[in-house]
C-alpha cells in the first residue's frame, strides 16, 4: 500500500529539499514553508489503497499483527517498531542515546542510523585525550548563561535579537566543539549509531552543505522525551526567552569515551555492496532495478522508498506505482513481490525491514 508521508514544518532548520525531491514544490500547502522532516514510516502512518480509501497502519496491525508485521517481530515489539525519517536539518543539539543493554528508570535506548543523500557536516564522537570534567563545566556554564539571557528577555532588559548576538559570541568563546569530532560526511556515507552512547549532532556549514544535512534515518520509534539526552543546544533562545531543557548530568553519565567507538573514520562508512546497514534492530538495503526483479518479505514487513526513478510494486493483491521520494508498505504476509522499472535507466530503491535471525 502507498504511504502518505507526514511532512513536518521546521521554520528554523528546514528547507525546500524534501518537497522538491518528492516533486511537490507546486502544492499550495507547502508554499512558503520550510519542511524539516518527512515521516516515511511510523506506527500511525496513513496508507492509501488502490480504491482511494485510506487506513492507518495501526489499524491493520491491530486486526492481524502477525500477518502485517511478522510473527517474531510482533512477539518482540508488540507494535510497529520502526520510525523512518527523510530529514533536512542543521544546527542540532549535542545529544546521545543510552546503549540498548543499559537499564534506566527513565531513559530508553533508541538505536538509529543515518544514510546521507548529500554531503553533510556533523559532530560525532568524543575526541581522544580530552578532559571530560572541562567539557562538562563548559556545558553547564553555557546553559547558565543561556538561562540568564532568557530571563533578561522575559524582563525586557534586552530583546531577542540582542540576546542571540550575545549567545553566539559566548558559545564561540566557550567552544564546546573542542571536545568532539567535527567533520565532513561524504554523499552516500552511513553513520551507524545503533550501539548508543555516542555523542552526535548535525552541524551547520553553508559552504559544504548549503541545504543542511540531507539524511535518510532509520531508528527504533522511541519518543525523544524518553530517549534523547542533551548537553548543549547550540545557544538557541526562543522568542519568548525560553530555552530547551538539557540533561547534562545524565549525558556525562552515559557518554561512551572508548576510542574505537569514537573514531570518526570508523563511524563514517561507505556501504558494502548493496547493504547500507545491518543492525540487530533493522536493516537497510539498496536495490538497483534494471528491468524487473522478484523479492520476498522473509518473515518481516518491508518498506520500499524510491531514491531514484519510478517503479511498479506488484503483489498477488494488486499494484502500487511509485516515483522518486515516495514509498510503500508491504505486510509480511505478502511473501513474494515484483519490482518493475518504469524508466530506461535503472531505478534505485531503499528497502527497510527488521532482521530476523535463525
Amino acid at each position: 500500500m502507498l504511504i502518505v508521508p507526514a511532512l513536518v514544518e521546521q521554520p528554523t532548520w528546514g528547507g525546500k529539499y524534501i518537497v522538491k525531491y518528492k516533486n511537490w514544490q507546486d502544492r499550495q500547502e507547502y508554499e512558503n514553508k520550510k519542511i524539516g522532516q518527512s515521516y516515511e514510516l511510523y506506527g500511525q502512518s496513513t496508507l492509501l489503497a488502490d480504491n482511494g480509501k485510506t487506513t492507518l497502519l495501526s489499524e491493520l496491525v491491530s486486526r492481524n499483527p502477525k500477518a502485517v508485521l511478522g510473527g517474531k517481530i510482533y512477539e518482540r515489539f508488540g507494535r510497529m517498531p520502526l520510525l523512518i525519517k527523510f530529514t533536512q536539518a542543521l544546527g542540532n543539539s549535542f545529544q546521545l542515546h543510552i546503549k540498548p543493554n543499559v537499564k534506566h528508570f527513565h531513559w530508553q535506548s533508541k538505536p538509529e542510523s543515518w544514510y546521507f543523500f548529500e554531503t553533510g557536516f556533523i559532530s560525532c564522537g568524543i575526541r581522544p585525550n580530552i578532559d571530560l570534567g572541562d567539557y562538562k563545566k563548559i556545558c553547564l556554564a553555557i546553559d547558565q548563561k543561556m538561562r540568564g539571557l532568557g530571563q533578561q528577555i522575559v524582563t525586557q532588559k534586552i530583546n531577542v535579537s540582542e540576546a542571540r548576538l550575545i549567545s553566539k559570541k559566548l558559545v564561540g568563546e566557550f567552544n564546546p566543539w573542542q571536545f568532539v569530532n567535527v567533520g565532513r560526511v561524504e554523499k552516500e556515507t552511513t553513520i551507524d549509531l545503533s550501539a548508543g552512547g555516542i555523542h552526535h549532532s548535525w552541524e551547520e556549514n553553508r559552504k559544504i552543505n548549503p541545504d543542511g544535512n540531507i539524511i535518510y534515518e532509520v531508528q527504533l520509534d522511541v519518543a525523544d522525551v524518553n530517549s534523547t539526552i542533551r548537553s548543549f543546544d547550540q545557544g538557541k533562545i526562543n522568542k519568548d526567552g525560553s530555552i530547551r531543557s538539557l540533561n547534562i548530568d545524565d549525558y556525562f553519565q552515559f557518554v561512551d569515551c572508548d576510542f574505537k567507538r569514537n573514531d570518526f573514520s570508523r563511524l563514517a562508512k561507505k556501504p558494502r555492496n548493496n547493504q547500507i546497514f545491518n543492525t540487530p534492530y533493522y536493516c537497510l538495503d539498496k536495490i538497483v532495478v534494471n528491468k524487473k526483479m522478484t523479492d520476498y518479505t522473509d518473515r518481516s514487513f518491508v518498506h520500499l522508498f524510491v531514491k531514484n526513478g519510478a517503479v511498479d510494486i506488484i503483489t498477488q493483491n494488486g499494484k502500487v506505482s511509485l516515483t522518486r521520494g515516495h514509498s510503500c508498505f508491504l505486510p509480511e504476509s505478502v511473501i513474494k513481490y515484483q519490482v518493475l522499472n518504469l524508466q530506461t535507466v535503472p531505478s534505485i530503491l531503499l528497502k527497510t525491514y527488521v532482521c530476523i535471525g535463525g
